[in-house]
């Protein structure tokens, strides 16, 4: 991957879970699967499993963002700047 797509990516990552509405699907999701385990009755292990596995889920979903983020930073701070690079100089040759 180029380094300016990890960054543009690292960018497009920040902004969603900088977003009010992906955060409160997620706050949505996870709220729905807790209440899913909490209430299932003791032998429905199956229901609770399938829950555990959609939260589960979706906290992978949320560090690959972080991940995406973390690395479009490193990339953006090892990009060289105009100011730290040398100027230089090429000789005529007649």
């Amino acid at each position: 991957m180029q380094v300016q797509e990890t960054i543009d990516l690292g960018n497009q990552a920040r902004e969603l879970l900088a977003s009010e509405a992906i955060r409160e699907a997620f706050k949505r999701m996870s709220d729905d699967q807790l209440r899913v385990i909490r209430d299932s009755s003791p032998e429905n292990t199956q229901e609770r499993e399938a829950a555990y596995l959609l939260l589960r889920s979706h906290r992978l979903l949320q560090d690959q963002l972080e991940i995406m983020i973390n690395r479009g930073k490193r990339a953006e701070s090892n990009l060289p700047t105009a100011e730290s690079k040398p100027a230089t100089r090429r000789r005529r040759t007649q």
